[in-house]
């Protein structure tokens, strides 16, 4: 009887030894598979630090402005006027009335000397402004009216 307890005990020990020996080589290849990521993940970021970097130097307004000029010609470019720009009265109010056009596409057209743009609009309900918004709205006109006011352009 001995004998019998002997044998299943050793039975049992090499079995505990085996599936040690399993659990041990299948967390050393998780952990070469890690450490493989680990490496991937930091040669993708220095790749991004790398694209970064590149995209920086390919969007400095110095090397900008020296293709412009240097393409001026061929592209077609000039610079953008302020005057080319609509004024506020151009500028719908918030919620344009369904019968109205659209004071953006006109100025649009008008510039281009084309038809007006038809554009899809909702029924917004219509708000009459208070005296001080139409006030406020004056006073932006004359702000914006003024010559004095810096367009922050290039030339200037």
């Amino acid at each position: 009887m001995l004998r019998t307890i002997d044998i299943i005990m050793i039975l049992v020990m090499v079995s505990a030894a085996a599936v040690t020996y399993r659990i041990k080589a299948d967390s050393e290849e998780e952990l070469r598979q890690v450490r493989r990521l680990e490496r991937q993940i930091a040669e993708e970021e220095d790749s991004i630090d790398l694209l970064k970097a590149d995209w920086s130097l390919l969007t400095q307004p110095s090397r900008i402005q020296r293709l412009v000029d240097a393409h001026k010609d061929a592209l077609g470019l000039q610079a953008t006027d302020s005057h080319q720009v609509t004024d506020l009265s151009a500028v719908p109010e918030k919620g344009l009335a369904e019968d109205e056009g659209d004071p953006i596409a006109d100025a649009i057209a008008a510039e281009e000397n084309g038809e007006p743009l038809k554009v899809a609009k909702s029924k917004p309900p219509k708000k009459k402004p208070s005296a001080a918004a139409e006030a406020d709205q004056e006073s932006l006109e004359d702000l914006i009216s003024a010559d004095d006011v810096s367009t922050g352009s290039v030339e200037e």
